[in-house]
């Protein structure tokens, strides 16, 4: 694995949110082509975007190497009660295994000192998402259960059975 040098995660600025959503539409899609094929449906919709980004606590980030965008994550923190949700993380497809994910990853938790918990979700089919949160960032998955909102638009790559999330938590020192 190479490691890409990031030279900045930063909010997500308004000038790249088009291709934030596409960049992260279509390295969702990849990711279930990976374990199903390939197939014409829409994965994580744009509305599906807006929903997250739209949150009364939610913060959006892009990682940036140069003036290319390479990643982002979407994360919604409650000052409150110190729990925060990685919402959406995303290595651009032509990025992927450089150590995107983790840089944004651990930028995040430097930015939220005061969070306490962090919680995300990720399909159980998709081995290398399970394997990042876990051995990569430090999450521990504490839940399978089937989420009947995870719907792809068209025809469904996947058999109905296999809409089972994985919830993972990382309780902060």
């Amino acid at each position: 694995m190479s490691t890409v040098s990031i030279t900045v995660v930063e909010p997500l600025q308004s000038k790249y949110l088009a291709d934030f959503k596409r960049d992260m539409q279509d390295a969702f899609r990849k990711g279930v082509e990976a374990a199903f094929g390939e197939s014409g449906s829409e994965i994580l919709n744009e509305a599906e975007i807006d929903e997250a980004l739209n949150r009364e606590h939610s913060a959006a980030f892009a990682a940036m190497q140069g003036s290319e965008l390479v990643g982002g994550a979407i994360v919604d923190v409650n000052p409150e009660t110190g729990h925060g949700e990685l919402t959406l993380l995303y290595a651009r497809h032509d990025h992927q295994s450089e150590g995107i994910g983790r840089t944004i990853w651990q930028w995040i938790e430097q930015q939220y000192p005061k969070v306490t918990e962090w919680e995300t979700c990720t399909p159980y089919f998709d081995r290398r998402n399970v394997h990042f949160y876990i051995n990569s960032c430090g999450f521990h998955a504490v839940d399978l259960s089937r989420d009947d909102d995870l719907q792809i638009e068209g025809e469904t790559p996947m058999p109905e059975e296999e809409a089972w999330m994985f919830t993972f938590i990382k309780k902060m020192q």
